[in-house]
């Protein structure tokens, strides 16, 4: 069974499906499945699914840009102009950023 993944920012969140764990390789396509963005009229044209950053003061980014670096996991500087916020979607900063992830199977109710 496939991990689920989920990023709450500020104002939006982002859920998909991907079966390679995001730590096991670096800035690479994840091939995402069932990428949904909540509300719909955000960009998420460039998003890959989460795997370690090539970037400085990022740990993961589900970016295919090798300039950007959007949907930030661990990062330790804000966004150029907007130092106190992450770099979310291509259209949205965000003061917070929390990820969740359910393995199915590893969890009992």
């Amino acid at each position: 069974m496939q991990p689920f993944f989920l990023i709450e920012w500020d104002s939006s969140s982002l859920e998909w499906i991907q079966e390679e764990n995001p730590l096991s390789v670096t800035n690479q396509d994840m091939e995402p499945k069932e990428v949904k963005i909540i509300p719909s009229n955000y960009d998420i044209a460039d998003f890959v699914g989460l795997s370690l950053s090539d970037k400085a003061n990022t740990l993961m980014d589900g970016s295919s840009s090798t300039t950007y670096r959007w949907y930030t996991i661990g990062y330790k500087r804000g966004y150029l102009y907007d130092e106190d916020k992450s770099p979310a979607t291509p259209n949205q900063r965000s003061r917070s950023t929390s990820l969740f992830i359910f393995i199915p199977g590893r969890l009992r109710w």
